[in-house]
């Protein structure tokens, strides 16, 4: 199973990653789902627990009040970390 990873701005300017497992509706996106509005996400699906690794990292990060730059980039990191914890080297990740 696959899932997409995308950043999440709140009321408040509180940020955080989640993922979905619906990527291909991009039902996501929406601001309507959750609340908030979708800032950034990473341009392909990844495999659920890479996912949600992901998002953990992400989100062990103070990630407030960041441009939408420092927070893609901050978001690729933390896909790329937890690809490398999963023991895979070398995966890029762009993020849209």
């Amino acid at each position: 199973m696959r899932a997409v990873v995308y950043a999440r701005e709140h009321e408040g300017g509180a940020i955080e990653a989640r993922w979905s497992v619906d990527w291909e509706s991009h039902e996501w996106t929406e601001e309507r789902i959750g609340g908030g509005k979708t800032v950034c996400w990473l341009s392909e699906p990844l495999p659920l627990g890479i996912a949600e690794e992901s998002c953990r990292l992400f989100n062990l990060e103070r990630n407030r009040h960041w441009t939408r730059d420092q927070l893609a980039q901050s978001l690729k990191e933390a896909s790329e970390t937890a690809w490398e914890a999963a023991g895979e080297k070398g995966i890029r990740t762009k993020v849209v």
